[in-house]
Order: C-alpha cells, then structure tokens, then sequence
C-alpha cells in the first residue's frame, strides 16, 4: 500500500468531530484530518502485515494522524528490537505533540529479553535537552520499569531528573504518581527526598491525589509534602 492510498484511507474514516477534538488538544504542525486513535491502531495492525517499510520511508508526517500511524506501525512490528529501536531513533526527532509522543511510547512493550537494550535506549534519551525526545524516554520508562524489579531505581530517577520544559515536567509528574500508585511502600520514601523542580513535585502530589489507585492515607500524607511556590 503506497503512501497516497494510505492517507485516502485515513480520509476515509475521518469524522470532523474528531478533527475538532483533536484541534483544541493538540498543538502540532502537522494538519488534522480527524480520525480517532482507535482506527489508526486498527490501520497499524493491518499494515505490519504488509510492506510497511515502504510506509515508513516515504511518509511526508503532513498530517497529525499520519505521524500517529508512523510511530504505531513502529510500536506494533515485529522487527527484532535492535531493528525497532533503530526506526524509533529515526522518529523521534518528528515528534512534535503529546499525543503522538504518550500513544507511541505507552504501545510499546519490552520483552523480558529486551529490558537492558531498552533500558540503554531510554537512558540515551533522557537527558536530553529535546523536548519531545525527553518525554518519550520518561514515559518509556515508566510504562515498562514500574514492575517491583524496577521501581526504586525507576522512582528515583524520576525523582532527581532535570526537567527544564513544560511537557516534560508534566510527564516526569506523571510517572512519579504512576509510581507512587503501583508501590507506595517503596515510591514515597523516595518521593520524599526528590531534588525535582518544585512545580513537577507538587504537581506529581497532585495527581497522586487525583488517582483512584491512591489510599486516602497516602494522599493525605502527600498533601503534607507540598512545597511552598
């Protein structure tokens, strides 16, 4: 399937009140045509059964979706994982919306066999001073290193990670609450003594406090935390 009969497909299930949504969500460069996440996943699973390397090498990423498609053929193939995060590292500089970034990076999945390479890629990233490149490591990491083998070194990584841009403070905040949630015992002593910006601390106490997998006790106990602005 060639690029052109691609993108016919995605007009095909646009609906404009997807493309309103999508509008006032997202800022992005790429034009919206309006199709929900849940059709592309679908679009995704049925082109990596096929050429999609053809796909991959000659999107244009005009459109939103079509970036969306691109990072989620890559997140569902079944190419080695060395080969995947190769095409990852060609993608990531496209990113330019949360949206893409979070869909793309909470798809994908490590094996038991792949967590070192996975590791080494995230920590390629993390530190960078790239927005989006950023962000997609910090979530990357916590959808796959939250597990009781991980946790405390997912946690305090978190905890004392530089984070100089917004959406990057947002997701660090995202990830220490996800924590929190999944291992309280373990996550808030550490929380506790996080070296994190003061917006990001505060924020991750936040939705720690907004999430339904959080005690009453342990939101209470957070909320003591809060840092004065």
């Amino acid at each position: 399937m060639t690029n052109t009969e691609i993108n016919t497909r995605l007009f095909d299930l646009a609906q404009m009140k997807y493309k309103v949504y999508s509008k006032k969500l997202i800022v992005t460069s790429g034009e919206f045509i309006g199709v929900s996440i849940p059709a592309i996943r679908i679009l995704a699973k049925e082109l990596i059964k096929g050429d999609y390397q053809e796909f991959l090498r000659t999107s244009t990423h005009h459109y939103y979706e079509e970036s969306m498609l691109v990072g989620l053929v890559i997140a569902y193939c079944k190419e080695p994982i060395n080969e995947k995060l190769k095409l990852l590292e060609l993608f990531l500089p496209k990113i330019d919306n949360w949206a893409v970034n979070d869909s793309v990076a909470m798809t994908i999945k490590f094996k038991a066999s792949e967590m070192q390479i996975g590791h080494d890629f995230i920590m390629k990233y993390i530190y960078s001073e790239k927005e989006y490149e950023k962000r997609f490591a910090i979530v990357l990491l916590f959808t796959n290193f939250s597990t009781p083998l991980y946790i405390e070194s997912t946690t305090k990584l978190l905890a004392d990670l530089p984070v100089n841009h917004y959406y990057t403070q947002m997701a660090a905040a995202w990830g220490l609450s996800n924590c929190i949630a999944k291992h309280p015992d373990i996550a808030i002593p550490i929380f506790e003594n996080a070296t994190t910006d003061t917006f990001t601390f505060n924020k991750a106490i936040q939705k720690s406090r907004e999430s339904f997998r959080v005690s009453k006790e342990n939101k209470d106990y957070l909320l003591t935390l809060k840092r004065e602005k």
